[in-house]
């Protein structure tokens, strides 16, 4: 059996790529996607409605995020209010996304620290701004916490006044 189409022409080789490499690369042409369609949102509707926009999507990335979390804690037998499982997992989902962070928790308090931010140098990049970013973010982060009720947290940092953002959470 054949391992590919039957042709008269010559095969070209499967390429294989290594899964770190391969990972940024789509991470890449995510965020490539990401910008050209903010682009055509700016020249279809202005700035403004882009922006708004834009933190409607940050909601709506909350809202589906809190699923995954959900089902993801209750698969692996994460307690909603284990401070340090949580916080490993959502470091781990940063990485996952470009971010550079670092966290601490202790006691019964945690600090997270986003450095770089690739969603935050999309909105530069495109013209709307770290303020933008910010509250896409805020509404992100208000709708993926509802999937850990048992944790409360609070900005104590916007990458829009500060060098990086910065979160305290904290059992409830």
């Amino acid at each position: 059996m054949a391992k590919c189409a039957m042709h008269k022409g010559r095969d070209i080789p499967k390429v294989h790529i290594p899964d770190e490499l391969l990972a940024e690369r789509r991470l890449q042409v995510l965020h490539g996607y990401f910008q050209w369609w903010i682009q055509v949102l700016r020249e279809e509707f202005g700035n403004e409605k882009a922006k708004e926009l834009a933190v409607q999507w940050g909601r709506k990335k909350g809202i589906h995020t809190a699923r995954l979390y959900g089902a993801y804690f209750k698969k692996k037998g994460i307690a909603l209010n284990d401070l340090p499982a949580i916080m490993f997992e959502i470091g781990r989902s940063a990485g996952i996304l470009g971010e550079r962070s670092q966290g601490w928790v202790e006691g019964n308090k945690a600090v997270v620290q986003t450095l770089v931010c690739p969603t935050g140098k999309m909105f530069v990049e495109l013209g709307l701004g770290l303020d933008c970013c910010v509250q896409q973010c805020d509404a992100f982060m208000e709708e993926t916490w509802k999937a850990i009720p048992d944790i409360d947290y609070k900005r104590t940092r916007g990458i829009d006044k500060d060098d990086f953002c910065e979160w305290e959470h904290w059992k409830k």
